[in-house]
């Protein structure tokens, strides 16, 4: 598995075409994906997968 952080349209389909809807972001836990907090877009979901890699490479 080589994505551990992802984030998903909360209302389905091609989150591309819906830039302003609102997104889940999720983190893969060795079994599933779990809900780990939510973005009002898609500019934030990205910036929030991002930050949440970040805070993960300085914990390390």
């Amino acid at each position: 598995m080589d994505i551990w952080r992802r984030h998903r349209s909360v209302h389905g389909g091609v989150g591309h075409l819906r830039p302003d809807g609102p997104r889940a972001l999720e983190e893969w836990d060795d079994f599933t994906y779990r809900v780990v907090g939510t973005a009002p877009n898609l500019a934030a979901a990205r910036d929030g997968v991002a930050e949440r890699a970040l805070d993960d490479d300085s914990a390390a």
